[in-house]
């Protein structure tokens, strides 16, 4: 199968939707968690990631996004077990479609005093190592703790490997943790083994349109992934209200805007991926045309350095 970067070249890369609000939606036993479920409810797991596929997503990300030794109190092994179930399930769903499967890693929160995220992220980056992971996805962080070190970690095991690296902001712009995005990009930019920067969750599609064009990024191969609309909590159930052809077209409006990447968090189902792809098509030149705008730049200067 053509490496991530190589595919990227000539094709906007089209990612699955939000795992954890769809299999919310869709379980029917009480108290279980999304990432456990790889565990206990497979073919619940495995008939998500079909339907993100057979609605168009050429990505799928794995169930894993908690999987970590914080999260699950400290059982190493149990964050094994996930985490082998897990891409178990994503890798045979997207075999069956030539789709890439992208190991997901969330943020580490609740560290003690002697731990570190960059330790916990290399923990979970190992368990995926050995199940032979070749594309990583480090979303909604709210700072970079680590994540240079761990993408760099990844680069010297597996030199072709392709990470993402992606922030969750405010509509204001700023993390949770404080930071303003425009400085959260900028500090990823000196990082040689990430490949793509950008923004998921949080944030509607017209918001994050909104702040991507606040940010300089020039340059970088451009990852967006916002929620379906906004949250409304109705019976202590939640539900995201955001209409899919509106959220469609304005991912169609990123990919204009030169995201590569694009995919969708919390709310976004299937029907959404599938106006994605629609929008998409209709805008089938954009990557191409990205790439001829750079040759052609980059001939002028050549031609100019002459005289």
């Amino acid at each position: 199968m053509t490496e991530v970067r190589e595919y990227l070249k000539n094709n906007v890369l089209l990612f699955d939707g939000g795992m954890g609000t769809y299999f919310a939606q869709k379980n029917h036993k009480a108290g279980m968690s999304c990432e456990l479920a790889a565990l206990h409810q497979p073919e619940l797991i495995a008939q998500i990631h079909r339907e993100y596929l057979e609605a168009g997503s050429k990505a799928v990300k794995t169930d894993t996004f908690a999987a970590n030794r914080i999260a699950f109190q400290g059982d190493e092994e149990l964050v094994r077990r996930t985490i082998e179930a897990a891409w178990k399930l994503a890798a045979e769903a997207a075999a069956e479609y030539d789709a890439y499967v992208f190991a997901d890693i969330g943020p580490v929160s609740g560290l003690g005093e002697e731990q570190s995220a960059f330790d916990e992220f290399r923990f979970v980056t190992d368990c995926f190592l050995e199940q032979g992971a070749q594309n990583f996805l480090f979303e909604t962080n709210a700072d970079t703790t680590g994540l240079c070190e761990i993408a760099a970690y990844i680069r010297e095991r597996v030199p072709s490997a392709y990470i993402i690296v992606s922030f969750a902001v405010q509509v204001d712009g700023f993390s949770r943790e404080g930071f303003w995005a425009a400085d959260l990009f900028e500090e990823m930019r000196v990082c040689d083994a990430v490949d793509s920067i950008g923004l998921n969750c949080v944030c509607g599609a017209r918001h994050m349109l909104e702040l991507v064009r606040e940010i300089d990024h020039e340059g970088v191969t451009l990852s967006l992934m916002p929620n379906a609309g906004y949250p409304t909590v109705v019976n202590n159930r939640t539900f995201y209200e955001g209409d899919p052809q509106y959220f469609a077209a304005q991912i169609r409006e990123m990919a204009e805007e030169g995201a590569a990447i694009l995919g969708g968090c919390c709310g976004t189902m299937p029907l959404h991926i599938e106006k994605m792809r629609e929008e998409l098509s209709k805008a089938r030149g954009i990557a191409s045309e990205r790439k001829k705008k750079a040759e052609r730049s980059h001939s002028e200067e050549a031609a100019e350095s002459l005289f």
